[in-house]
């Protein structure tokens, strides 16, 4: 029941970034070139800091208190929400780690994000089984992942709104 309420609860909640990110990886050339070296915490926290990272349906808001994280999406008609925090590696890695709530399951799960650079790219892949894709070119352009971090806060509001219409089931 564990594994099902986590699936669940990542599946609806994490879901859209996973399809996004899959189909940009797609057009993407998947190896990264030799010299690429782990993103370094300090410049993964100026990515990420007070950003919000749009998904087709929803997002996770990365806030600086506490480094605080809060995410909501749907699926298929299902509302999720999820809270936690978000923790960076040495190694190049965002992981959130967040409890997942649906009108019917809960449940925590980590989704881990590795990024290597190369000059003024950078590559992400979703661990452990992810493809590499370009994240960030040199010259950003609209079509990189990283586009879709943006400074406005589109997240708490709405996870709220789907916590309180959870809770009031």
């Amino acid at each position: 029941m564990a594994s099902s309420v986590r699936l669940i609860g990542f599946g609806a909640g994490v879901a859209m970034l996973m399809t996004t990110a899959a189909a940009h990886a797609a057009t993407q050339k998947s190896v990264v070139p030799p010299g690429a070296v782990p993103v370094p915490p300090r410049e993964l926290k100026q990515i990420y800091d007070n950003k919000t990272w749009q998904w087709q349906v929803g997002g996770g808001r990365f806030s600086e208190a506490n480094r605080s994280f809060v995410a909501w999406s749907s699926t298929d008609g299902v509302d999720t929400y999820g809270t936690g925090h978000w923790e960076l590696t040495n190694s190049g890695k965002l992981c959130m780690v967040a409890t997942w709530k649906t009108k019917e399951t809960s449940g925590k799960n980590r989704t881990c994000f590795r990024h290597l650079k190369v000059g003024d790219t950078i590559y992400q892949k979703r661990e452990p089984k992810g493809k590499w894709y370009v994240f960030k070119s040199g010259n950003p352009w609209s079509k990189d992942e990283y586009s879709k971090l943006i400074d406005e806060d589109t997240v708490s509001v709405q996870a709220l709104r789907i916590q309180t219409r959870i809770a009031a089931k």
